[in-house]
């Protein structure tokens, strides 16, 4: 069965940063690993490159995948459709992808995935401090952070209910040994046996 490694967590909990370590991690592991590239009908931003950041597609073209069962899961955010294609998806590899909760309990949903939903709790405090970090604030940013965090108040109200396992990061330790952890974490759902490793000792 497909397997799939989904990291979720709320604005600031470090996502991006974790799966890009944690793929890292697990492919020195001899894990084969294939990242998601999901697909919207949302506007590319000017900074995006489709096929790299998501798919691009119209409204007419997601409907017609949707209507020729090309799609493992469909969430609609903020008026634009967020989903995942069933070539975004290997069979032979582990998927790794990050994903809104509404997207990962959709993906999760589907019968022909092996779906493990890893939550990244972080406290609100760090969050914010992150977030105030990455640049200048300017008011419309502020009232951008603002937005975000009422909104992952709602989005993450029943997280507790979705989330197959839930991953604490270390504040005071850093993103690799962060990373580390979740590795081990997913080592343990997956069962995983380095027998590259285990030959090599025989």
């Amino acid at each position: 069965m497909t397997k799939v490694i989904i990291l979720a967590g709320k604005a600031g909990s470090g996502k991006d940063t974790l799966k890009r370590l944690l793929v890292q991690y697990m492919e020195q592991d001899g894990m084969q690993i294939n990242n998601i590239i999901t697909s919207t009908t949302r506007d590319k931003r000017a900074n995006e490159v489709d096929g790299v950041d998501y798919y691009f597609y119209t409204s007419e073209q997601m409907t017609e995948k949707l209507l020729n069962d090309e799609l493992a899961e469909a969430v609609v955010f903020n008026g634009w459709v967020y989903a995942t294609e069933y070539k975004a998806l290997s069979k032979d590899k582990i998927n790794v992808g990050i994903y809104n909760l509404a997207g990962a309990e959709a993906l999760a949903q589907n019968p022909e995935l092996e779906t493990h939903i890893i939550y990244l709790d972080v406290e609100d405090s760090v969050r914010l401090i992150r977030y105030l970090d990455r640049d200048e604030m300017t008011k419309d940013k502020i009232q951008e952070m603002f937005r975000r965090y009422e909104a992952d108040e709602q989005d993450f109200e029943d997280v507790e209910d979705i989330a197959t396992h839930i991953f604490k990061p270390d504040v005071k330790a850093s993103p690799e040994a962060n990373a580390k952890e979740l590795l081990s974490l997913v080592k343990e759902i997956l069962k995983w046996k380095n027998w590259h490793f285990l030959k090599n000792m025989l």
